[in-house]
């Protein structure tokens, strides 16, 4: 699957996503807000990249975010219950601050509209995370609700 935005590409993962991927999910700011995703190893992002690379875009969508060919950033998005999917961002650490992230989600969103019977996306972040907050507000997301340290925010899609 290929979603155009802008100068970028957001893109189906590969196998020969793993050099990429370490390059851009092992590191500190992604095992504290994102550990699911975050490799301890090439060994085991090779796991996780194999994982991504599986993903059917009807169920999970795991999306590489290119800029000119160099892997800039991720989507992650699984159906949690009925039309919703959990969505996750990382944004390598190079290219935070970019806005790179609102364009990337917005082509995603509106991709899922065009294609899917997707009603919300949502969003659990840690309330220490103030980049991940900032984010969601630009997606013009609702908060639901807040428990241990987490807020949990639903962005609409239709």
């Amino acid at each position: 699957m290929i979603i155009h935005a802008g100068e970028y590409r957001l893109r189906s993962f590969t196998l020969c996503d793993v050099e990429e991927f370490y390059r851009i999910a092992h590191e500190p700011k992604v095992k504290q807000y994102v550990m699911f995703a975050y490799p301890e190893n090439v060994e085991e992002c090779f796991s996780t990249v194999a994982i991504y690379s599986r993903g059917d875009c009807i169920n999970d969508f795991y999306l590489a975010i290119e800029k000119e060919n160099i892997m800039v950033g991720a989507i992650i998005a699984v159906r949690m219950e009925g039309k919703v999917l959990d969505v996750s961002e990382i944004i390598s650490k190079e290219f935070r601050g970019q806005g790179i992230m609102t364009i990337a989600m917005k082509a995603f969103v509106e991709w899922l509209k065009d294609n899917t019977q997707y009603e919300e996306l949502s969003f659990e972040i840690e309330e220490n995370n103030v980049s991940s907050l900032r984010q969601a507000a630009k997606h013009n997301t609702i908060l639901r609700k807040e428990h241990n340290g987490y807020k949990n925010y639903r962005l609409k899609i239709r």
